[in-house]
């Protein structure tokens, strides 16, 4: 119970960034920069221009956010950063390790990868459901798990829940590797 405290409070502190907790309740629950307004009444005229409630901004953070799949692919107008897969790998015939997967869909065009992007919970599902359908099996922990044929895998099943055969390549942003 302790470490799971422990965790989450350093989770928060991390994601609060240099502003601290106070900035990060602030920043993210009121986007109007803090300043608490009662609602306006009929008859009440609006705000001076000057205001504090206008002026203020909300603070922006210090380092650039990171893209989507952890800011690992260029920004291409025919790649889609997908949603990071685990994929369990079967050692001896228990779990032994997990795969991290971070991946980008790669299409011919710009329109294919829009339409990538509209299905992208139906591509993320049918991920999902192939790695833990079809796990992947080594027989020690010395040994490499077949990535290249579980990228093939996906990359037909990604086509099939877009409906089309859109996606030509799946670029690998980074593949992590972590004991059960």
């Amino acid at each position: 119970m302790l470490r799971s405290l422990v965790l989450f409070a350093l989770l928060f502190l991390s994601l609060a960034g240099p502003a601290g907790a106070a900035g990060a309740i602030s920043s993210t629950n009121d986007v109007s920069g803090g300043a608490a307004r009662a609602p306006a009444k009929e008859g009440a005229s609006p705000p001076a221009q000057g205001s504090a409630a206008q002026t203020r901004q909300p603070s922006q953070p210090s380092q650039p956010q990171p893209a989507d799949a952890g800011g690992l692919f260029a920004s291409q107008d025919n790649l889609v950063p997908l949603p990071t897969v685990i994929a369990p790998v079967i050692v001896k015939d228990r779990l032994g390790e997990h795969l991290y997967l971070f991946l980008a869909a790669l299409t011919a065009t710009a329109a294919d990868a829009q339409v990538v992007k509209a299905r992208l919970p139906y591509v993320q599902d049918a991920m999902v459901r192939e790695v833990y359908l079809h796990v992947v099996h080594i027989d020690s922990t010395d040994q490499e798990p077949d990535t290249a044929a579980l990228l093939d895998r996906l990359k037909d099943v990604i086509n099939g829940a877009v409906g089309q055969p859109l996606v030509t390549k799946l670029q690998v942003g980074r593949i992590d590797t972590a004991p059960f």
